[in-house]
Formats: C-alpha cells, structure tokens, sequence
C-alpha cells in the first residue's frame, strides 16, 4: 500500500511541475493582453479626436478657400458689369457681401485649430492671415495683383496640408 500511495503522489507532482508553470505564464499573458487592450482603445480614442479635429480644419480651411474664389470671382464679374448699380450688380453685391461673414468666421475656426499642429499650425494661420489681408483689399479697392495673391493662395493650401498632416500624425497633445 505504502507503494501505490507514493507513486500517485509522485505523479501529482509531477503534474503540479507542468501545470504550475503554464497557470502562471497563462495568468501573466492574461494580465498583459488586458493592457494591450487598455493601450490600444485609448490610441484608438486618441487617433480618433486627431482624425476628427483634423477633418475639422480640412474643411474649415476648404471653406476659407471656396470663400476667397467664390468672393473673387464675384469681384471680376462686377469689376466687368456695365452698371454694378443695376439689379444683376445688386445681386451680385449682395452675393458678395453674404460671403465676408463665411470668410472671416472660417479664418477664426483656422486660428483655433491650428494649435493642434504646434509646430506647422502658425505658417498656416500666417498664411491664411494673408490671404486674408489681401481679400480685405480687393474688397476695399476693387483691384488686385493676381499673381501676387495667386502666391499667398499657394503658400496657405501648401501650409494648410502640412499643418493638417501634423494634426494626424500627433502623438500627443501638451
């Protein structure tokens, strides 16, 4: 009897040798894949609060742009009316002063968002600033250097995207 007693003993130790280990190495995986998990919905809600803050400016620097060319264009065809004071002038006054509002509330939106691009933001902002300037002064004057404003146009879409760029790509926000 004192023989078959050992051996079952032995033989559970043996088990506990091999099921040990493993119960602990499964316990530590558990516990690790539990913050994996943790890690990766909160990069997830992050990423998500980039892409949405980011689309945001995208469309905000759009708007500011389809402002600018819908303004300017309403500027050339007054610029080339007969009589601006007539009712196809009125109407086309009336277009051109229901944009101002969109063209400033957009360039506000813009300054707001580009603190979500520290490093590329400012250029952006700058640049919509002046196009901005530039827009000011055809309203004022009626006149433009296009090539001069075709420029400023250029120089914003080209800081819009890298700042928008920098706004998916953040890691962090301090």
């Amino acid at each position: 009897m004192g023989v078959s007693i050992v051996q079952p003993s032995a033989a559970v130790l043996e088990l506990a040798k091999i099921l040990l280990p493993t119960g602990v190495a499964a316990m530590i995986g558990l516990l690790l894949l539990r913050k994996l998990e943790q890690v990766k919905s909160e990069v997830a809600r992050h990423s998500d609060f980039n892409r949405r803050w980011a689309d945001l400016f995208f469309d905000s620097s759009n708007t500011f742009m389809v402002s600018v060319e819908r303004l300017l264009a309403l500027y050339w065809l007054l610029g080339d009316a007969p009589d601006p004071n007539d009712q196809s002038g009125t109407e086309l006054q009336r277009q051109a002063n229901a944009l101002l509002p969109i063209l400033v509330e957009n360039r506000f939106r813009i300054q707001r968002l580009v603190a979500l691009a520290p490093s590329k933001g400012l250029a952006a902002y700058t640049a919509a600033n002046r196009v901005f300037e530039e827009v000011a002064k055809v309203t004022q004057t009626r006149k433009a250097n296009v090539e001069e404003l075709r420029g400023h146009i250029d120089a914003f879409n080209h800081a819009a995207r890298k700042a928008h760029s920098e706004m998916l790509a953040s890691q962090s926000l301090k």
